[in-house]
């Protein structure tokens, strides 16, 4: 029986990378502190495989997206750095075991391949999203696979049940696992920010990295649909999908570290596992 070891919220701003920054990241060190801390964090408890959900990856409407291909790669070319590259094997076995599981439960998953690629016209590389949370923990682990799910534009309940459907592959599985789920909160901080300002930002901001510290995932899935359009948020889906695949255990959350200096919130947290809720 495989092992879900915790769970990670990574934001993914290309700019805390130090080769792109080039001393811009200095804006943004509590946001590198929390990430080298649960990169340190993962590093400690090993696991075989990562499961890395992003929301800037291939997206369809109507189905979430996963990486079929054994070999998986990427760069930050299209931030000026093609030399800064990171590459994986994927956990092919696991893959197929959540597309299994995925089906079961009803929920479409597209298989991103050569073929998916080709009628597309998809680069069917590792995204900025999957990128940077992975440049922090490379550092600190080396022999891990990796098994890269894209978002699609489903409803939050869909997105729970699919963690569950990946929940019960990982049981399926001989494995300890770990699932981080990277997204920035609202882009709509300041005059500046990238989607421009809007005041209900801040208290997204503020509401979610409150619930996330309490670990409160049912009253995240309440917010109200407004208050979430105001935000320009792009991640909670993942956050969503992983709330669903801790959806039988007992978890300790923990936010590392939270700031917005461009406009854009970027929140670190952890979920350990403290066990299985009673009748599990």
């Amino acid at each position: 029986m495989g092992n879900l070891l915790s769970t990670y919220i990574f934001p993914h701003p290309p700019i805390i990378i130090s080769e792109i920054g080039r001393g811009e990241e200095r804006k943004i060190s509590s946001t590198i502190d929390g990430c080298e801390q649960a990169a340190k964090d993962i590093k400690a408890k090993n696991p075989d495989t990562i499961i890395l959900i992003t929301p800037h990856g291939p997206s369809f409407k109507d189905a979430v997206s996963i990486t079929v291909e054994q070999h998986l790669d990427g760069n930050f070319a299209n931030f000026g750095r093609p030399d800064v590259y990171l590459e994986f094997e994927n956990n092919v076995q696991l893959v197929e075991s959540i597309l299994q599981k995925s089906r079961e439960a009803g929920i479409l998953v597209a298989e991103l391949g050569q073929e998916l690629s080709r009628r597309f016209g998809i680069k069917n590389e590792l995204d900025h999203g999957t990128m940077v949370p992975l440049y922090f923990i490379a550092k600190e682990l080396s022999k891990f696979k990796l098994v890269h799910v894209c978002m699609g534009f489903l409803s939050f309940e869909e997105l729970f049940t699919f963690g569950t459907a990946i929940a019960k592959a990982i049981e399926d599985s001989t494995e300890n696992i770990v699932i981080v789920a990277s997204g920035d909160l609202s882009h709509k901080l300041t005059a500046d920010a990238p989607c421009g300002y809007n005041k209900r930002g801040k208290e997204f901001d503020e509401l979610l990295v409150s619930l996330l510290g309490k670990g409160k995932f049912d009253e995240i899935l309440k917010i109200e649909e407004d208050l979430i359009d105001c935000s320009g948020e792009c991640g909670l889906r993942p956050f969503v999908t992983m709330f669903g695949a801790l959806d039988n255990y007992v978890v300790k959350p923990q936010v590392d570290s939270y700031e917005g200096p461009f406009g854009v919130g970027y929140c670190v947290a952890e979920f350990g596992i403290c066990g299985r809720k009673v009748g599990e």
